[in-house]
């Protein structure tokens, strides 16, 4: 007996973001900005993690942090 699926669609204006995610691992974007130096001092995340938030923020269409 064939058990019974449902799919459950859901919607959200920030699926465009996982692509976009996957596609900068793919081709070695975060990688690339963990080698990046600039002063910053490190409170609780390193400055490179912050700019990884403002690239997602920017591509989420976010106006301000």
């Amino acid at each position: 007996m064939a058990a019974d699926t449902q799919t459950t669609v859901q919607h959200t204006d920030y699926a465009l973001l996982v692509g976009l995610g996957m596609f900068g691992h793919q081709i070695g974007l975060f990688e690339a900005l963990d080698q990046v130096r600039f002063p910053g001092r490190m409170y609780k995340r390193a400055p490179q993690r912050k700019l990884r938030e403002l690239l997602a923020a920017l591509a989420a269409g976010y106006r301000s942090l």
